[in-house]
Order: C-alpha cells, then structure tokens, then sequence
C-alpha cells in the first residue's frame, strides 16, 4: 500500500514538474538570495517593492540582469524539461501500470427478446422534423 502510494506521488510529482510552471518554485532560494542582496545595498527596500522592481515594471538591463533572470518566473520553458523528464515520466508510469492488477469476471447474459420493443419509427431517423 505504502510503495503504491510513493510510485503515485512519483508520477505526480513527474508530470507536476514537467508539464507544468511548477518548476519555478524550486527558484524560490534564489529570489529570497537576490532579495538578502538587494537588502544589503538599499536597507529601506520592503518586500513589496522588491517584487513590484522585479515583475511590475520593465524589463530593465542592469548590472544584475543575470541573477534577474534566474529568478522564478522570469523566464519562460526551454524545453529542456520537456524532453528529460517526459521519458522518465512514461516509464515510471509503465512501472505503475505493471503492478496494477486487473481482474475479469466472465458472465454469460442472456437477452431475451421479447423485452425489446423495435421501434416502428427507426426508418424516420433522419428525416427533417416536422411541425404541427
């Protein structure tokens, strides 16, 4: 059950990463870093401000542009992600199909006919409606 559990977690976490802009909080050390940094050289920023410089206004082209950019959603997907973990994320999940057990119950059923009533119309389907 718990090994079920974890190979779940696993392939949500996969698809969560790959697919998605989720990736992008695992930047976050790095915009809490630029912020302790930016502190540092004017003590009176508020967090606040520090987001709107940064999201809010232009794009502007500074000496930090670099460390900018590696902050969490600044920058689009490169694709990178896309292929790497795309085939990770198939074959995990081929792995969790692989444990699945699927059980078939054959039953024989039989109709019986006289419960059928045929429609005497089926021959009118497709004929345009008509109003009265």
């Amino acid at each position: 059950m718990v090994k079920n559990k974890l190979i779940a977690i696993l392939c949500f976490n996969l698809f969560l990463f790959s697919y998605t802009d989720a990736y992008q909080f695992l930047k976050l050390p790095a915009l809490v870093q630029h912020y302790i940094q930016h502190k540092k050289s004017s003590p009176g920023i508020s967090l606040l401000s520090f987001l709107k410089l940064h999201y809010q206004k232009k794009l502007v082209v500074d000496d930090d542009f670099q460390q900018d950019m590696q902050l969490p959603f600044k920058t689009t997907t490169d694709g990178a992600g896309f292929s790497s973990l795309s085939i990770v994320h198939l074959t995990s999940c081929k792995t969790c199909l692989d444990h699945i057990q699927i059980k078939y119950v054959a039953t024989k059923k039989v109709l019986n006919n006289t419960n059928l009533i045929p429609s005497i119309f089926s021959e009118d389907i497709f004929q345009p409606p008509r109003y009265s």
